[in-house]
């Protein structure tokens, strides 16, 4: 190639080709080939690594220099109590995958937050994010023989996932060797260590426990899985479509006796279908599992069609029966059905 004639000249003094170059490295986000999906604050710390910077100094430094918004956010409660909003899908959310997008040109940070879900659920919806970081040691350990690093994946920051869905095991609150809950941002960018101690996070003893039914966790990384195009189909007013449909199917219209069978308040749904409400993430996951149906088609589209084949169809029915009866349905676990008498019966009864 030669450098010296005129055409590549005038390419080189194009100013859109050094426009091209982003500030930070682009690093692709961990979520393929098998890996669940990275998460914003585990994606920015393996950022500051690439850059062998600490993390918090790349927040406060870079992320800080690009936005005065973030230059006055933060600051050492960031960093150890606050930083996990990123994750989610209120404002912090927005303004930090924002300011990664436009330091690395990447167009696909918005993937690692909640944020394609923001139309559905409230910003600070109860049971959605976790207090401090949680995970799970034994994918910590096969990340870094895999990877040679270990991630955070985006649904170890979700309060309602508990197990590990390939372990089966409970995530870890604190560190097995110093018992202390770890900061959002750690002063080092490594990730699978004690920002305290400095030993992995990892017990040194093997973990016995086995927990069975995973499909609470197994939904939650159903939605996350999604990408930011895919969740363009789902929105609030096909919740409730979907959401009338399946009690006017299941539940012959009647709304209370739905809410009874999730274990909720009699008007839980109101707020929903009459004014407008969004659902807490909880409450939408604990559906989609009733139904063994994803959170994502129940949000996305029109049942009506399919209206007749719904999974739970039959446990509704059997519910609705014993309701015209004067029996009132109280849950107890998945696979037993209780029933009791409501005390108004028992008080007319008992007085003779």
């Amino acid at each position: 190639m030669d450098i010296h004639n005129e055409e590549n000249e005038n390419f080189f003094d194009d100013d859109a080709f050094f426009l091209t170059r982003s500030r930070l490295y682009s690093l692709t986000p961990i979520g393929d080939a098998g890996w669940l999906k990275e998460g914003l604050r585990s994606y920015i710390i393996r950022l500051a690594r690439a850059h062998r910077l600490s993390p918090r100094r790349l927040l406060r430094n870079v992320f800080g220099g690009a936005s005065p918004k973030i230059a006055d956010v933060v600051c050492n409660r960031f960093y150890i109590r606050d930083g996990g909003t990123v994750d989610g899908l209120g404002s912090y959310a927005q303004l930090f995958s924002d300011i990664v997008s436009q330091l690395t040109l990447r167009d696909d940070i918005a993937d690692l937050t909640l944020q394609g879900w923001r139309d559905l659920l409230p910003k600070n919806g109860e049971g959605t994010l976790t207090k401090h970081p949680c995970w799970c040691p034994l994918c910590l350990g096969l990340q870094r023989d895999l990877l040679g690093h270990s991630y955070f994946p985006h649904v170890w920051s979700l309060t309602l996932y508990r197990t590990c869905s390939i372990h089966h095991i409970p995530l870890l609150e604190v560190c097995p060797h110093c018992s202390k809950v770890q900061p959002f941002f750690p002063l080092l960018p490594i990730l699978g260590y004690c920002a305290y101690c400095r030993c992995a996070l990892e017990p040194p003893e093997e973990v016995h426990k086995h927990i069975s039914d995973v499909s609470i966790e197994t939904e939650l990384e159903d939605m996350l899985s999604r990408s930011q195009d895919s969740l363009q189909q789902i929105s609030l007013n096909n919740f409730r479509v979907n959401l009338g449909a399946y009690i006017d199917t299941t539940f012959d219209g009647n709304k209370a006796l739905f809410c009874r069978h999730m274990g909720w308040d009699n008007w839980a749904v109101k707020g929903w279908l009459n004014k407008g409400k969004q659902p807490s993430l909880p409450k939408l996951v604990k559906w989609a599992v009733a139904t063994r149906t994803s959170a994502y088609d129940l949000c996305s589209g029109s049942v009506k069609d399919r209206s007749a084949a719904w999974p739970a169809a039959e446990v509704g029915k059997s519910a609705l029966s014993a309701a015209r009866q004067g029996l009132v349905w109280t849950p107890r676990n998945e696979n037993k059905l209780a029933w009791r008498w409501p005390l108004s019966w028992l008080a007319k009864h008992l007085d003779r």
